[in-house]
């Protein structure tokens, strides 16, 4: 009974974040924990290690998406992305074993790495701009029955992939379907707010012993929010990035 309240309670946020038809506001939600919000109130989760690790996952399904989307169909690439986001979450048995601080610090690293080399502007940029997409009744069914499918099924695994199951980008999936030719933008993106979630999971971890879980996510929001802002405020993109992503995005909505 748990699988189905909580598929219904992501379905009905996603269909709502779907909503949104800017490619570039789009990506800025993509990057906020509201479904991660609403698996974690309603299991019970505590945060831990896995769940700072599966951050890594999400940007490699995006990424194994764009590699796998040069030779398959979008929605081939999607699906093999995913299953391979689920095998990978198997990691998560021996990550959950090291400290969350230890964790914290192994990813902050790689953040830092990150934006200071910013690894994929060595990559020739999509030719077609970004663009407005309309949803059709017919489309936030399909979206729904897909997000309603993969929270039951991810959150019944929960024991063996841990972290992953709260992490899945279920939005994501459509905003990368919808992004296909501009998905290296979306990695960027959700890399360069990667220290916000992170944020995010280290406010619960460190408040929900003393405080009750509601009060530790209000908190936890708050610290997204302001790192976020502090993200885009002190960590400008590099002028030739800065370049293609406003050619890119000249013509969106």
């Amino acid at each position: 009974m748990q699988e189905v309240l909580l598929g219904l309670a992501v379905t009905a946020s996603i269909l709502v974040i779907s909503s949104v038809k800017s490619p570039k506001l789009r990506a800025a939600i993509y990057s906020l924990p509201i479904p991660i919000s609403v698996i974690l109130l309603g299991t019970g989760i505590t945060a831990n290690s896995t769940h700072l690790f599966s951050l890594i996952l999400v940007i490699l399904f995006m990424f194994n998406t764009w590699l796998l989307y040069k030779k398959l169909p979008i929605i081939v690439a999607i699906a093999i992305a995913t299953v391979l986001y689920a095998f990978m979450g198997l990691l998560n048995q021996y990550i959950v074993k090291i400290p969350f601080a230890h964790t914290y610090v192994a990813m902050f690293s790689l953040w830092l790495l990150w934006v200071t080399i910013q690894p994929l502007t060595f990559y020739k940029a999509a030719s077609s701009p970004a663009v407005a997409y309309k949803l059709q009744f017919k489309d936030y069914i399909i979206r729904g029955a897909v997000v309603f499918s993969l929270t039951y099924i991810l959150v019944g695994f929960r024991g063996l992939i841990l972290g992953a199951a709260v992490t899945f980008p279920f939005n994501g999936i459509f905003t990368v379907y919808i992004m296909k030719d501009q998905l290296l933008f979306l990695v960027n993106e959700v890399a360069r707010n990667f220290l916000a979630i992170m944020n995010f999971f280290a406010t619960i971890y460190f408040l929900q012993t003393f405080v009750p879980n509601g009060i530790a996510f209000v908190c936890a929001w708050v610290v997204c929010v302001i790192s976020l802002v502090l993200i885009h405020k002190y960590l400008p993109r590099k002028q030739k990035e800065q370049k293609i992503y406003e050619r890119e995005y000249s013509t969106a909505a």
